[in-house]
């Protein structure tokens, strides 16, 4: 026996060495076989090893008389289909010696497989056909852990008798060696497969936390969803899956893919939209619990079946007729529901057919394919919520912006309508500024997130105005508060008038009323002239001339009017004289400081707000528009270089869309060309960005946006 040749027991103890040399598991187990043909006269050998779904598969091959090395020649190993331990009945597969001896875990030693009553030797047959070979004798031993589980099989072919050359029959000598061997080799195999699971583990997570940062990056929820589903099949291996939402008790089909028909469709892309949502509940309000999808999402629970179409829990109805309609087999299925932190039900994710990649055959989901699914879900759902949330936040912040605008609306609709507009206008140039590729703002470029910053602060620009006295925004003439005052002075001027009639009538009492009317008629015909020129004096214009000043005053100084107690007034007041005496618009000096207030209202309105970090310029974006670019603007007196681009953007689209604004009560809609005339001298100035404009007329901006929001009659330009 081995324990008393020592030089059997040196050799095994090489041997042992020699397989724990090899770091990898081809490696050893060829020096297994290779140890175990000297050992025993073998002359071919082959290592299987057992994969989950109980199949011997070949690993390592060897035969003398072949020259047939699997570990020189790797190829040959493809040809070779897996064993089965069982056939389709359940039965121990008999077709293999090595089946068998897996199958009941024992050492299986046969003579002469040819004549062998008790094993089958139609494998033995096909391989000596296939190679021109003559199998007689096969010494099979199981390769059992400490568990005493079967990790696969060490099977030698033919013991060769070193005297005659010819095969005969494997010894006990033999089988125990090979046993030892067998023993050492499951104990190899045993730790390369703890290796080998745990280093797939840490791939799985590292897989799954790379996945988890992807999504929680991920800003556009269609890309997210897509990416859940994709990244669901690819680590499953599943051929095809479906993406539900839940929404109001429904689950509405999101994504659906399946490789092998080349379908990858989404709701996103329209393509959708003739399935009908799952409803998870009947309408007697009961679950619908023989659909998969909505049982999973009532119960939030994970359902693994093996064999769709030997499920008889669930009905398959529609995905036996989408099998048919498209040639498809659907035979494994895996639903996962989509569970929040909140724990609040998000979706349902559904995985069609796992697939071995080796073979292509269709299998079950394993149990850490339903882990990692599960896992996936989790952190789908929370990406899916957030994703959501953000939106949400968005929506609030626009919903909050229109509420004040609708509150600016109210009190001005011209200032509503400002703040509506100039966004379009910011936007058209910062796009274009943004693709411009030469110049000073080359390297000037916007990101999505940078684009709807501006978008943001462009429609705040003006909410300070909610704080402006409403006859101070829509100072429509020089005299206006609550009213236009030119109304009383209009009064007065009927005062004078009725005042000379009565004064004829008292003096000339015997006299006809046509004679007193034409006494009065050239009086009359004074007080109205002036009373024209104080209206047209009270219509604000680009400039009042000095002498027209020089009038107001003469008439303030010279008309007096009575009231009905007796007391003499001046015809104008020395407020209605310094309105009316206004050289340029319709505000004064008082005026003009209130509504220049509304940028520092705005300001601080937008600095106490707590932005976001990708909204985090808003306030300094917004509160810019009314800077030079020579430094003498307010409210901070800034200089270009002060300024960020998109401030000096906001500055072009502010200024343009007042001269161009149609709804201004205060004055005619300008025409395009002379907007345009006005902002080429505001450059010349100082007042705006040079290149900016530049880059305003070259994108002709004033035309695209003419032509949406102009009148016909102000588009002087083409």
């Amino acid at each position: 026996m081995t324990e008393n040749n020592p030089l059997m027991l040196s050799k095994l103890h090489n041997a042992f060495m020699a397989m724990s040399d090899k770091p990898g598991m081809s490696d050893m187990l060829a020096s297994l076989l290779s140890s175990a043909r000297d050992l025993t006269g073998a002359d071919g050998a082959t290592a299987y090893l057992l994969d989950s779904k109980n199949r011997l598969y070949f690993f390592v091959i060897q035969n003398r008389s072949l020259q047939l090395y699997s570990e020189k020649t790797p190829e040959i190993l493809d040809r070779l289909k897996a064993i089965p331990l069982f056939a389709a009945s359940g039965q121990i597969n008999e077709q293999s010696v090595a089946a068998v001896a897996a199958a009941e875990n024992r050492t299986i030693n046969v003579s002469d497989i040819y004549s062998s009553e008790e094993f089958n030797s139609q494998g033995a047959k096909n391989f000596d056909e296939k190679m021109h070979y003559k199998t007689k004798s096969m010494l099979v031993v199981p390769m059992s852990n400490q568990r005493q589980e079967v990790v696969g099989v060490l099977q030698l072919i033919n013991h060769i008798d070193p005297d005659s050359g010819q095969a005969d029959a494997f010894t006990s000598s033999d089988i125990c060696i090979v046993e030892m061997l067998a023993k050492q080799a499951a104990m190899h195999v045993d730790n390369h497969n703890v290796e080998l699971k745990k280093n797939t583990l840490m791939d799985h997570m590292t897989r799954i936390t790379k996945i988890g940062v992807a999504l929680s990056s991920e800003q556009k929820i269609e890309r997210l969803l897509e990416y859940i589903l994709d990244h669901a099949k690819e680590l499953t291996g599943a051929d095809g899956g479906t993406l539900y939402l839940h929404q109001d008790g429904k689950l509405n089909f999101e994504v659906m893919r399946t490789d092998s028909l080349n379908i990858h469709v989404s709701n996103a892309e329209g393509n959708l939209a003739n399935l009908k949502p799952i409803e998870m509940y009947a309408k007697d309000g009961r679950p619908n619990n023989h659909i998969v999808a909505a049982n999973a999402a009532v119960y939030e629970r994970t359902i693994n079946i093996p064999d769709v179409y030997n499920n008889k829990e669930f009905n398959f109805t529609k995905v036996k007729a989408f099998d048919q309609e498209n040639g498809y087999c659907t035979r494994s299925m895996l639903t996962v529901p989509l569970v929040n932190q909140q724990a609040e039900l998000v979706g349902v994710l559904q995985l069609i057919n796992a697939t071995d990649k080796a073979t292509n055959e269709i299998e079950d989901f394993s149990a850490l394919s339903q882990e990692l699914s599960e896992a996936l879900a989790s952190l789908a759902a929370v990406a899916i919520t957030n994703n959501r949330l953000t939106d949400e936040l968005q929506v609030l912040i626009e919903s909050f912006i229109a509420v004040i605008s609708k509150a600016i609306d109210e009190k001005s609709a011209y200032t509503g309508g400002h703040c509506r507009r100039v966004p379009e206008l910011s936007l058209l140039l910062a796009q274009a500024a943004s693709d411009h590729d030469s110049g000073e703002l080359a390297d000037f470029k916007l990101t999505p997130e940078s684009m709807y910053e501006m978008k943001i602060a462009s429609m705040l620009h003006d909410c300070g105005k909610i704080t402006t006295p409403v006859h101070i925004v829509d100072k429509a003439t020089k005299l206006e508060k609550i009213f236009d005052r030119i109304e009383l002075i209009a009064l007065r001027y009927e005062i004078l008038r009725r005042d000379e009639l009565i004064r004829h009538l008292r003096e000339q009492s015997d006299v006809s009323d046509d004679m007193i009317y034409a006494a009065v008629q050239s009086q009359w015909e004074i007080l109205a002239e002036e009373l024209a020129f104080l209206r047209s004096c009270n219509t604000g214009g680009e400039f009042m001339a000095p002498e027209e000043q020089k009038r107001v005053c003469y008439i303030a100084e010279t008309r007096a009017w009575t009231d009905a107690e007796g007391k003499v007034y001046p015809m104008l007041s020395e407020d209605e004289v310094y309105n009316l005496n206004i050289v340029k618009g319709t505000l004064n000096d008082e005026d003009r400081e209130i509504i220049n207030y509304h940028i520092i209202a705005t300001i601080n309105m937008l600095e106490a707000l707590p932005f976001p970090r990708h909204l985090k310029n808003v306030a300094e974006i917004a509160g810019g528009h009314h800077e030079r670019m020579d430094g003498k603007g307010y409210p901070r007196g800034l200089t270009r270089d002060q300024m960020s681009v998109q401030a000096r953007v906001m500055g072009i689209a502010d200024i343009f869309e007042a001269l161009t604004a149609c709804d201004r009560p205060y004055r005619k809609a300008m025409p395009l060309s002379q907007a345009m005339a006005i902002m080429e001298k505001m450059k010349e100035e100082g007042h705006i960005d040079p290149e900016l404009f530049e880059i305003f007329k070259q994108h002709r901006i004033h035309i695209h946006y003419g032509r949406r929001c102009l009148n016909e009659d102000q588009m002087d330009m083409e």
